[in-house]
């Protein structure tokens, strides 16, 4: 075996190589959940005193840092969901706050 074909197979086998997108099981997409947004840092973090502030009742009085409060969320198990179409961010707590965020 030539070391071309092993480098490109690492199992020493010849053929079509393995790849994520020929072992992956494929998922199937759920019509009632949205697909996945993903949002700058830079513009969440203005908007998360805001969000400490409305989640008072569930996490207490919030830190006087802005930096510790991802931390904060973390500790206390709550998410943070953005919906691309209100442009909203929705902390999963039993008050379901929300706060728009343009």
């Amino acid at each position: 075996m030539t070391s071309a074909v092993a480098a490109w197979n690492p199992a020493g086998r010849t053929g079509t190589p393995r790849t994520a997108a020929a072992t992956a099981t494929p998922t199937q997409r759920q019509p009632h959940r949205p697909r996945n947004a993903f949002v700058r840092e830079d513009r969440i973090q203005p908007h998360l005193p805001a969000c400490a502030l409305r989640l008072t009742a569930t996490l207490g009085p919030p830190p006087p840092n802005a930096t510790q409060i991802p931390h904060l969320l973390r500790t206390a198990g709550i998410t943070l969901s953005y919906d691309l179409h209100y442009k909203t961010l929705t902390a999963d707590a039993p008050t379901r706050e929300r706060i728009f965020i343009g």
